[in-house]
């Protein structure tokens, strides 16, 4: 093992034993506020592809000036400054697979037997609640067709549980179990009537450009952990490989070489959580609302990471 390798190695296998606790990443990468800050404005302004453009503009950036230097090594003293950058990615994507490794996904019209004799509300709720945001912000919303459905569906939905609360105690014992499960079917099919509107409104408006938002939790993202993993080892490696380079002036030709696969080989994992993106979300433009949804949430993170350095 030589020392780049060396590097590599020992960098990686500190960064694994960060790997379960928030606190500790933020712990080990300790960036100052303003890069912090810095890193969310760079996050806000991905607007066209959120988390994603963010990160494969890195790439494509950092490939171009490993190309440029071969033409002009005066750049070497940016060596540092790109394993800086890729250090930011890397903490980005580690957030991104710890988020992935404990999400739990909304349970979505599954209830058991107890459950369904109460028919409960609660994802509906939340459905509801964030649509009357969005329509705060956005007034013209509720002139959409997906909007204008997922209203009538809703007062449907409120008309059948009245009726279920009102006729339940009328029913005789015998004929209960049919009454119930024709009304558990009936709000079911409602359900997710109003989800399909719901996520089709969110798909228009991340389409426009004008809006995008959805609740992260809604799906079940525990599969891309290992993608975030092989994202993070990656971009591990260039780190550690450019910041050897960039302070021992050594071997620099053939550690820039290896970066530049390790790069397009990184650049491919970003397409391939692009491509998770539109399998998860399951409807046009999919992959855009959870790219600039991991975006905000990110974002959100970095800021509380922020707060408590006051």
């Amino acid at each position: 093992m030589n020392e780049v390798e060396k590097k590599i190695h020992d960098d990686w296998f500190e960064i694994k034993e960060k790997f379960g606790n928030v606190f500790s990443i933020d712990q080990y990468f300790n960036f100052p506020p303003e890069e912090l800050e810095q890193m969310c404005q760079d996050l806000r302004i991905s607007v066209d592809e959120g988390v994603l453009q963010y990160k494969i503009s890195f790439v494509n950036s950092a490939i171009n000036f490993i190309d440029a230097l071969k033409f002009d090594t005066k750049q070497f003293s940016e060596l540092t400054k790109y394993s800086f950058h890729a250090g930011k990615v890397l903490y980005l994507i580690l957030l991104q697979r710890l988020y992935c490794a404990g999400n739990s996904r909304m349970d979505w019209g599954k209830k058991d037997a107890g459950q369904r004799q109460k028919i409960q509300e609660t994802d509906l709720k939340t459905i509801w609640a964030d649509f009357l945001v969005l329509v705060q912000e956005q007034p013209a919303i509720v002139q959409k067709p997906e909007a204008k459905t997922l209203i009538l569906n809703f007062k449907l939905y409120q008309k059948e549980i009245r009726q279920f609360n009102n006729l339940r105690g009328n029913i005789p014992k015998e004929k209960l179990p049919a009454f119930l499960a024709n009304s558990t079917k009936t709000l079911q099919d409602l359900n997710k009537r109003i989800e399909e509107n719901y996520r089709k409104l969110l798909a228009g408006l991340a389409a426009s450009d004008s809006y995008s938002r959805e609740d992260l939790r809604n799906y079940n993202l525990s599969g891309l952990a290992p993608n975030f993993v092989r994202q993070a080892l990656k971009c591990s490696e260039v780190r550690s490989a450019l910041a050897f380079a960039g302070n021992e002036r050594f071997q620099i030709r053939n550690i820039l070489a290896s970066c530049s696969r390790i790069l397009q080989e990184l650049k491919q994992e970003f397409l391939k959580e692009e491509a998770s993106y539109r399998d998860i979300s399951g409807f046009a433009g999919g992959h855009l609302v959870l790219a600039k949804s991991f975006a905000a949430l990110l974002v959100a993170r970095i800021e509380k990471n922020i707060a408590s350095r006051v």
